[in-house]
């Protein structure tokens, strides 16, 4: 670990690059009588979906 940095395992990298926000989708949690469901974020992606 660097002085001041960060521990990052390989895991925490394949978590960081498999993480939908970059093609533009988040995650919305069941609420009332809604299901859980991705809805595309109003930013642009920064990798496209078919490449994701």
């Amino acid at each position: 670990m660097a002085r001041g940095g960060i521990k990052i395992t390989k895991a925490n990298i394949w978590d960081l690059i498999r993480n939908l926000i970059y093609c533009g989708k988040i995650f919305v949690t069941k609420y009332k009588d809604q299901e859980s469901r991705y809805v595309k974020k109003l930013h642009e992606p920064l990798i496209f979906e078919e490449l994701f």
